[in-house]
């Protein structure tokens, strides 16, 4: 053979007889599950052909032919499912995925089947009732075998026997060496299971661990949580909050956002940090938070360089750079080398359909075009829909979705993208109102919503049709049980908004797009890796092996035709490369003033950390910035690196505020701290909260913040604003009784309010976000003054108004409770009096039998494994 022959992966992965039976064997599952009448014919001697053919492929190892392996097998066993052959697809599909490294996928999906074939072993009985032949249990149980992790010294729970896929495997390797690791694989390929299952064992092995697992949203403490909660033995506590830094843990896991594990950065004295794990690393990518993604990142190196870092995101190329970057910078003499292993796969053990269904003006067929992961591509024409045409897909979305969603609703269930929170709702209440109502569904979830917001919120009405929304608005309790509803298959349409970019763990059988844009028609387009990582909630390991990928445009816009097939990847640029580098000009300019009334963005958020940044350490700082100029395309590096630098010497010269207000805040433009510091240091008395006097002392407090930091849209363009509530005295009532615990219900009713959706958007942005963030500034300056002619209660009540504000109390005891994972409408029903709740407390209190509960709030506590 050549040298320039193709190899023999090469030759069979592009074979013309295995290549027509795997588009055969898609459309016919694509007709299928969509329920069309299309008669797609799969002949059973190429079948057997192509069936070796992709037995070879999975002993390749290239990505992309274990990719055709799995998916010919996936499909293959459904295309005999039903058939006299069913049984010999299935142990085929045994022995593909057994040879891809892939026996944890066979075993959750077959569950008895598989656990039968491996537990009988080579050295048990042939049982003819099982249709398993020996030879295959063999391989089954000598693959188990060679992916299985010992732990056997270990008294975890689940860990003695845990199994894992090749790609899993390889990053345990690296992560029980206690190397610093980065790892970039499909949403499907196990990336969270595989870091719980590492917490676990970390936790298990050492006397005293204190972990910190960092999520990209708050959307996620929830569901992270609570995993790790019913996973982790009792004496490891969980926390989603830096409540009480005074007294660490020995052993703790958090789980936070960036912007609550700055509390943590101000506690790294009195924590000894062992193991940081960043969720969805290509965050320091984002507009706005990334910059605070990137800063975090770095202190954490920076605070605890003896701790574990790891990094995870979906078919990323360059998964280590973020911590390789900051190790780089960091450090007046790096490592020539970088120390970060790097573990990466495109392979997925889920085969996902895409389809794109575009209609043509004047015409009764439409033109379907078909692909996978494998880059495999057809079109065919198909009859339209009697109820879409051109005019509908092109001018009502709405409309387009709830036909779509109607039509394709049987068998898995579905997940529609929406672009905008509002379109959410209305997509959902548009298709839950084609659905039969059933009164009896949820009703203690139903109740409680409506006890907690209106009798008219429309997600009550939706559930009882079978059909929810999901975005960040949601209330975390219904947020919860929504997902745990729709896993369990009890819910089977989702309407969900960019939450699902966050990772949220949302598995659908199809997801139909669309709208491929975040934000409406005035927002950015959907990146062609953003479309990926969202359809990749299609099919995951444990509940389907394949899933459905549904597009919708018209010939004027085929916007969705470069996406079907194929897969994305992408290098993760932070956004302060990509401004530093093209808008370096705009950052100098920032420098040099308050930026308190500049619209935000990412020249914003970049000139905001970087003024904080060298404030708190200017060699790092210039290490920094010449680094991503470096890397960037501008081509004046040292001219802009000097210019930088003059702005970032003259801040420093012009400031008063001491650096560790800076420090634990460097959110807030340093200009702003400066303000405010200036203030509250000539007058403290004006600037704190009397926990007797909470509404007029808040109102005063937040006309003061207003005034420097530029809160609310009255008087100034709504682009310069931080909130969405118009005045000072509307967002000081609502903040008030939020402060209070009055309930959704009653918050509703504060003026410019127009329904409970607008409420809770309002309280998430503008109480829970900005008004806290200015709030903690506050209450940090607070401590650098003098207060001696200050009321040491409301003192103190103030450097705590912050974690208040962005809980919904000013109760102790019920922040405890919200730091052991419940939410806040829970948290509430729970009357431990004034007690500091511990899990022990807890479970005694659910004892008790004069302790009367409703039944929701039972159910939740249930869920956190505490009362059962």
């Amino acid at each position: 053979m050549s040298r320039d022959s193709p190899s023999t992966y090469e030759s069979a992965a592009n074979s013309d007889l295995f290549r027509n039976c795997l588009e055969r064997l898609a459309l016919k599952r694509l007709f299928a599950d969509l329920g069309l009448d299309r008669d797609v014919t799969v002949d059973d001697s190429q079948l057997r052909r192509a069936a070796w053919i992709a037995s070879l492929l999975a002993n390749s190892d290239d990505n992309d032919h274990r990719q055709l392996a799995v998916s010919f097998a996936i499909l293959a066993y459904h295309h005999m499912d039903g058939e006299i052959g069913k049984d010999l697809y299935r142990n085929y599909l045994f022995t593909i995925m057994s040879r891809l490294g892939n026996v944890p996928v066979v075993q959750s999906y077959f569950e008895d089947e598989a656990e039968t074939a491996v537990s009988a072993g080579p050295s048990g009985p042939n049982d003819p009732e099982d249709g398993i032949p020996e030879t295959l249990k063999y391989e089954l149980r000598g693959t188990e075998a060679h992916y299985s992790v010992l732990t056997d010294d270990t008294d975890a729970e689940g860990l003695d026997d845990l199994i894992l896929t090749r790609f899993q495997k390889n990053v345990w390797e690296e992560l029980a060496d206690g190397r610093d690791t980065a790892f970039s694989g499909p949403t499907s390929s196990g990336k969270s299971f595989l870091v719980r299952k590492y917490i676990e064992y970390l936790s298990a092995t050492r006397a005293e661990f204190c972990g910190l697992y960092l999520v990209p949203s708050r959307a996620l403490i929830a569901e992270v949580s609570a995993e790790l909660v019913n996973k982790l033995p009792d004496f490891v506590p969980v926390r989603t909050e830096v409540v009480n830094s005074s007294e660490p843990a020995e052993t703790v896991v958090y789980v936070l956002t960036p912007e609550r594990a700055l509390g943590l950065l101000e506690s790294s004295d009195d924590i000894d940090l062992d193991f940081c794990f960043v969720d969805e690393i290509q965050s320091v990518e984002k507009s706005e938070r990334g910059p605070l993604f990137e800063f975090v990142l770095d202190s954490v190196i920076g605070a605890w360089p003896e701790a574990q870092i790891v990094g995870a995101g979906p078919f990323v190329k360059n998964v280590a750079s973020p911590i390789d970057d900051a190790k780089t910078y960091i450090y007046d003499q790096p490592s020539e080398e970088s120390d970060v292993e790097e573990v990466e796969t495109t392979y997925s053990p889920v085969y996902r359909l895409q389809s794109e269904f575009t209609f043509k003006p004047r015409s009764n067929k439409l033109k379907l075009t078909v692909g996978d992961q494998t880059s495999f591509k057809a079109e065919r024409k198909i009859e339209r829909p009697n109820d879409v045409t051109f005019s509908t897909v092109k001018g009502n979305k709405s409309e387009t979705v709830r036909a779509f969603a109607e039509l394709y609703r049987e068998g898995d269930p579905l997940l529609v993208y929406a672009e905008t929170v509002s379109r959410a709702e209305d997509l959902a209440e548009r298709i839950a109102d084609d659905r039969e109502t059933n009164n009896s569904r949820f009703p203690d979830l139903v109740s409680f919503l409506r006890e907690e917001l209106t009798e008219s919120y429309p997600l009550s009405k939706c559930l009882q049709s079978g059909v929810a929304y999901h975005h960040g608005g949601v209330p975390p309790f219904a947020r919860s049980e929504i997902e745990s509803l729709y896993r369990n298959g009890e819910i089977d349409t989702i309407v969900s908004t960019t939450t699902l970019l966050e990772g949220v763990n949302l598995p659908a059988g199809k997801i139909l797009v669309v709208d491929h844009t975040v934000g409406g028609e005035k927002g950015d387009e959907l990146t062609p890796f953003q479309l990926q990582n969202l359809v990749g909630r299609v099919g995951r390991v444990g509940k389907r092996l394949h899933g459905q990928v549904l597009y919708v445009d018209h010939n004027d816009d085929r916007w969705a035709s470069n996406h079907v097939g194929g897969i994305t990847r992408k290098e993760i640029q932070p956004v302060t490369t990509e401004v530093l580098g093209k808008r370096p000009e705009a950052v100098v300019n920032l420098l040099d003033s308050p930026l308190h009334l500049t619209p935000s963005g990412s020249k914003r958020s970049t000139a905001v950390f970087l003024k904080s940044r060298y404030l708190i350490d200017p060699d790092q700082t210039r290490r920094f910035v010449l680094w991503r100029l470096e890397q960037s395309e501008e081509s004046n590096v040292e001219e802009y690196l000097k210019r930088i630098l003059y702005g970032l010497q003259a801040l420093r010269e012009r400031l008063d505020v001491p650096v560790r207000v800076v420090e634990q805040n460097p959110g807030v433009d340093p200009d702003v701290v400066e303000n405010m510091f200036r203030e509250i240091r000539d007058d403290p008395s004006a600037w704190v909260v009397h926990p007797e006097h909470i509404a007029p002392d808040l109102r005063d407090l937040i006309e003061r913040l207003d005034d420097v930091a530029a809160l609310v849209p009255k008087g100034r363009r709504e682009e310069q604003a931080e909130t969405r509530t118009h005045d000072t005295s509307t967002l000081a009532e609502l903040a008030a009784g939020w402060l209070q615990e009055k309930d959704y219900k009653t918050l509703v009713t504060v003026n410019e309010l127009n329904d409970v959706s607008e409420l809770l958007r309002t309280l998430r942005q503008d109480v829970r976000y900005a008004l806290s963030k200015y709030i903690k500034v506050v209450g940090d300056t607070l401590e650098h003054v003098d207060t001696s002619g200050v009321a040491p209660k409301a003192v103190k009540f103030t450097q705590r108004l912050n974690l208040y504000f962005e809980h919904g109390t000013s109760s102790e005891a019920t922040l405890r409770l919200m730091n052991l994972g419940f939410s806040r409408s829970v948290a509430l029903r729970l009357t431990l009096l004034d007690e500091l709740p511990t899990r022990s407390k807890i479970e005694n209190y659910l004892t008790d039998p004069n302790t009367q509960l409703n039944s929701f709030v039972e159910h939740r506590i249930n869920r956190h494994g505490i009362g059962e």
